[in-house]
């Protein structure tokens, strides 16, 4: 019954008003009005929408076939540019592919002389671990106690 009365007095303290709460009920037949007048405003601007719309859009295909020599001309021009630079783009292949093919012996030399530089490295750390685990597993026998 404790909790039932104080669940009603925090009702009851809620449907208290503020005093700009009072102001938005007072206003609310004003914005009514003003909003439903904007949407009657809305309404009676379609037909002049429709007719701005289809002018734009009569205006844009006339501007877009005004345009189509302009587009052709600037196409067909970038297509024989790409064919004019066929010709050198094709003969810096063949002077790359060419220079190499004069290149491979030193980036063989410099791969497998690298390859074998790194291996022989390995072995000889292979000696230096081989030494260190050894040490290290003598002195972890020590310390294990059995």
């Amino acid at each position: 019954m404790r909790l039932l009365r104080e669940r009603l007095v925090f009702y009851s303290a809620e449907l208290t008003y503020s005093s700009s709460q009072a102001q938005d009920v007072e206003d609310f037949p004003d914005d009514a009005a003003q909003w439903a007048g904007r949407k009657v405003q809305d309404v009676e601007d379609i037909p002049e929408d429709v007719e701005y719309g289809v002018e734009r859009r009569y205006d844009n295909a006339k501007q877009d076939i005004e345009d189509v020599p302009d587009d052709v001309t600037g196409f067909v021009g970038r297509r024989v540019g790409d064919v004019e630079r066929f010709d050198d783009r094709a003969e810096t292949r063949f002077d790359n592919a060419v220079q190499d093919v004069e290149d491979a012996p030193e980036r063989l030399e410099q791969d497998v002389g690298g390859f074998f530089g790194r291996k022989v490295a390995d072995v000889e750390r292979f000696d230096d671990n081989v030494d260190y685990a050894y040490d290290q597993g003598r002195n972890e026998g020590r310390n294990d106690r059995w």
